[in-house]
């Protein structure tokens, strides 16, 4: 056997990476009257493959997806992905799984909890790359569906709870959101009344309630409150600081079916926050002075009588 047909049934057995160093010494045994070349060592050296790129995740509730591009190694194995409490020390890291394709879903998770993973691959020798460049940051979210009946029906059962999934009264202080109705029998949806005053904006038709992924920077309503349109996608930004969504899946002239999405993680004043319904950039809007809600201009609306007690202006 040549030194080629070696080297080729090598990297057929182990199918050697590419940046391979081969350390050969060559003796050359002659014979009477012929020659023959033989190899009297072979050192393979097997470099780590590269470390994985464009690391993303998604988050759900209770539930956290990683997401990453695959590393070009004629010999990967598998990828490991690591778990650690902040993003920028990944020794800090470890081990929850490993993987054979290019996602991983992590179930033993908590919302509100923000977590970030780092992933490396591994080839079919054992050897790690380094962790990647990218870390993948998540806050897990409760989600759910839900209904609600208008206040001048069944007031008990028209304010609703985002913190925990709960139909509460629309008057109540723990109500994100309630539903009402003018007078001639619209239906309008209402971010909470109780001060600290919470914001809302429509953000239109959406296929889906995934389909809108963070809060918007301007834009929220002047008035505090939406007439409810089936398919529309309402983002809420709730008087202790956390954001959701809420879409129409369901119209009646009482009441409205809902599909929701809250983000437990508290996003401060002047920053940025949870990046799942977060502004799109810059940090917080002013909440005191309400400058943020004169951007958009709305019709007052006419409440029914069993309102009152309620700002008929919304928040």
């Amino acid at each position: 056997m040549n030194t080629r047909e070696l080297l080729s049934r090598l990297n057929g057995q182990f199918k050697i990476a590419a940046q391979i160093i081969l350390a050969l010494t060559l003796t050359m045994a002659f014979g009477a009257g012929c020659g023959n070349d033989n190899i009297t060592s072979v050192v393979i050296v097997d470099e780590a493959p590269p470390k994985p790129q464009g690391v993303a995740t998604v988050r759900g509730d209770g539930v956290v997806t990683v997401y990453w591009l695959p590393v070009d190694a004629p010999d990967l194995d598998h990828y490991r992905i690591y778990w650690g409490p902040d993003s920028t020390n990944g020794s800090v890291f470890e081990l929850v799984g490993t993987s054979v394709t290019t996602s991983f879903v992590d179930t033993d998770v908590s919302n509100g909890v923000r977590y970030y993973y780092a992933v490396t691959a591994v080839d079919l020798s054992g050897k790690e790359s380094a962790q990647s460049a990218e870390w993948g940051g998540a806050t897990t979210r409760p989600e759910g569906s839900s209904a609600l009946i208008v206040n001048d029906v069944n007031s008990s059962l028209s304010g609703f709870d985002l913190s925990t999934g709960f139909v509460v009264p629309f008057n109540s202080i723990q109500a994100d959101l309630w539903l009402d109705r003018d007078i001639d029998g619209n239906l309008y949806v209402n971010a909470d009344s109780i001060a600290p005053l919470g914001d809302i904006q429509d953000m239109g038709y959406t296929e889906s309630l995934d389909e809108i992924s963070v809060a918007p920077a301007v834009g929220w309503s002047f008035l505090g409150y939406y007439e409810v349109v089936v398919g529309h996608t309402y983002i809420f930004w709730t008087g202790d600081f956390r954001y959701a969504k809420v879409r129409i899946t369901g119209l009646s002239a009482e009441s409205f079916t809902f599909d929701w999405a809250y983000q437990p993680a508290e996003s401060q004043e002047g920053g940025n926050g949870e990046p799942e319904l977060a502004p799109i950039s810059g940090g917080k809007l002013d909440r005191t002075s309400g400058a943020h809600r004169t951007d958009k201009t709305q019709s007052p609306k006419v409440t029914t009588a069993s309102s009152e007690g309620v700002p008929s202006e919304g928040a």
